[in-house]
């Protein structure tokens, strides 16, 4: 998946309404497991965190495996 396609798809993201995060997070999520460059991967997963971590409880399943494939794939500290 292409930065650019990746940029788009983040306008959209960013238009739908804040009460959507549960939704907006798991569409960053996917796009960055999706993503075929490795700097598209990492923006995606953090605005999926940002997003996350904003919104959602943090017993949240969702919360819990975006942390964890950030962990996998770029900081295991976190």
């Amino acid at each position: 998946m292409s930065t650019e396609l990746v940029s788009q798809v983040g306008a959209g993201v960013a238009k739908m309404k804040e009460s959507d995060s549960k939704l907006q997070a798991k569409v960053w999520s996917t796009l960055g497991q999706a993503a075929s460059d490795q700097r598209t991967q990492l923006l995606a997963h953090v605005k999926a965190l940002e997003i996350a971590t904003a919104f959602l409880p943090s017993e949240c399943p969702l919360l819990n495996h975006i942390i964890l494939s950030y962990q996998k794939h770029h900081d295991p500290t976190l």
